[in-house]
């Protein structure tokens, strides 16, 4: 089912947005429960707001129910006036810039063309649910990704992986090519001395399923935009693009659950 695209306008909305900023300092669990109370009680009561926040205290899961039900026709707009209306909590800097994408039963909420991160609402009747946040910072797109320059240490190398033929060969030989390697930039959250720091950035992964390759081990997950110096640091990439977010970026949301940076 192809997503419907709708770019909204909030004609008025019920908070400002949130300021950019440079670093979020993670907050203990008194400041993430004061902070899930002020989200709760900026709703009428008979809402039923229920809000979680992560470590940096942004929405993670918010349920709400709404005093009218929430139609696949009406869907983009309702979940867009809600968000927008509180919209520091969900990191969106520009509430009217907010665009929505519906599939289904949920909708995919981003602003303009800025997608750090990843605002997914479920509805289903008058009870919503959202979950995740945008990251209110500056997304500088590094231009310059060539590829075969950030990968030339790896293309060449050979390993095998599992054969899939009838033929009785066990493994099949591979040898890597650029087309064996996933290039994404955008935005990195740097986890540092009980901060989270964006940084331009440049993630690489190879795409070889249950291959082997002996040297691969070396390569970086994360490269400095600028410098392309390694990234060591714990860190998470959320989404990051134009338009409708892939599902790949879409399943990066969930990066949150697994960062160090919140379990400390």
């Amino acid at each position: 089912m192809r997503l419907l695209v709708v770019a909204l306008v909030v004609a008025a909305v019920g908070t400002a947005g949130a300021e950019p900023r440079d670093r979020f300092k993670l907050l203990s669990k008194a400041e993430q429960a004061k902070a899930e109370a002020s989200i709760e009680a900026s709703f009428p009561a008979r809402w039923r707001a229920k809000a979680k926040v992560d470590h940096a205290g942004f929405v993670s899961e918010l349920a709400v129910t709404v005093p009218k039900p929430i139609s696949d026709a009406d869907a983009v707009a309702r979940t867009i006036e809600i968000v927008g209306g509180h919209a520091s909590a969900f990191g969106v800097m520009d509430p009217k810039a907010l665009r929505g994408q519906r599939d289904r039963g949920r909708v995919h909420l981003g602003e303009g063309e800025r997608w750090t991160g990843n605002i997914m609402a479920h509805y289903d009747a008058r009870r919503v649910r959202f979950y995740g946040h945008l990251w209110p910072v500056e997304t500088p797109r590094p231009t310059d990704l060539d590829r075969p320059k950030l990968l030339e240490k790896y293309l060449g190398l050979k390993g095998t992986r599992p054969s899939k033929c009838d033929c009785g060969r066990v493994d099949d030989e591979i040898v890597l090519d650029v087309e064996s390697f996933s290039v994404d930039a955008g935005v990195a959250m740097i986890c540092k001395d009980g901060e989270l720091r964006p940084r331009p950035a440049i993630a690489m992964r190879a795409e070889i399923g249950a291959g082997t390759v002996h040297g691969l081990e070396e390569m970086p997950r994360l490269l400095d935009a600028v410098t392309r110096e390694r990234i060591d640091d714990d860190f998470l990439m959320p989404p990051y693009g134009e338009g409708e977010p892939t599902s790949r970026e879409v399943d990066a949301v969930q990066a949150f659950a697994t960062n160090r940076c919140f379990y400390r």
